[in-house]
């Protein structure tokens, strides 16, 4: 890793070998371990996902060669992954990361299919899930747009719903009822893509996310505050069985720029 002043301070390895033996410290004082990253998201990259998430678990306490060995299992593990919409907005919101002071977002939308890296993995939330139930792990997904609808703050409902912060019903903290989340890292930029533009590409979305309507009703699954994926998987289960007009990911993409180069 390199250090502020442009030093190398540590290996890969060195790097790794620090978390591991951190998490198991902490595992052996009876804590609970919260890992939370953006990173976590490469999981669901097709190239190097699975590895991604083999090195992920082999950092876990009950998984390292650390001796004495403890107690736990992958079993103890559950996963949160965060579905977001509208999805065009998500898509929206990558672009204010990488380009929106280089690239109007329309240009961008019209090159997604031809560029040399697109996170592409950024925006699969449901891919994303669907990597981890493959490994065996509990997952839950939140549907933001259900947790808008009731007006809480997706960090109390992390802390609230999945990790047993003592809460109350409107998923404040017992003796701070009282309290604002704070907004950061807010990004506006105007463009020209149409309000029309946005609901095509939002449904284009739609049609992709059909071809994981089969494990919604996986054991390993919950979905917290289902609402947008409530209208997404209505509309895949009136698609013929099999349909042909799925969407694959090169097929999205390519709708994508289809639907921002027509102006």
């Amino acid at each position: 890793m390199i250090g502020p002043n442009g030093d190398i301070r540590y290996s890969f390895d060195e790097f790794l070998q620090f978390y591991k033996e951190e998490y198991y410290e902490q595992w052996i004082k009876g804590k609970n371990l919260a890992i939370a990253s953006e990173g976590m998201d490469e999981v669901g990259n097709v190239k190097k996902g699975k590895e991604i998430l083999q090195h992920i678990l082999e950092l876990l306490p009950w998984n390292s060669d650390i001796l004495p060995h403890v107690s736990g299992s992958n079993e103890d593990i559950t996963v949160v992954v965060v579905y977001r919409s509208p999805r065009s907005i998500h898509l929206q919101s990558l672009w204010h990361q990488c380009c929106m002071q280089n690239e109007p977002f329309e240009e961008y939308l019209a090159t997604v299919n031809s560029r040399t890296w697109f996170p592409f993995h950024y925006l699969d939330s449901l891919n994303l899930a669907h990597k981890f139930i493959q490994g065996g792990l509990k997952t839950i997904i939140i549907d933001m747009a259900g947790v808008y609808n009731k007006g809480y703050d997706i960090s109390n409902v992390v802390a609230c719903d999945i990790l047993g912060a003592n809460c109350t019903p409107q998923k404040h903290f017992f003796g701070h009822s009282d309290e604002q989340p704070s907004k950061a890292n807010v990004k506006n930029a105007t463009h020209s893509v149409t309000q029309e533009q946005m609901k095509m590409i939002d449904e284009a979305f739609e049609n992709y996310e059909c071809k994981f309507l089969p494990f919604e009703d996986h054991p390993n699954l919950t979905i917290l505050y289902q609402d947008a994926l409530s209208r997404v998987f209505s509309k895949c289960r009136e698609r013929p069985v099999n349909s042909s007009t799925i969407l694959d990911k090169k097929g999205l993409l390519d709708m994508i720029v289809q639907i921002a180069k027509n102006v």
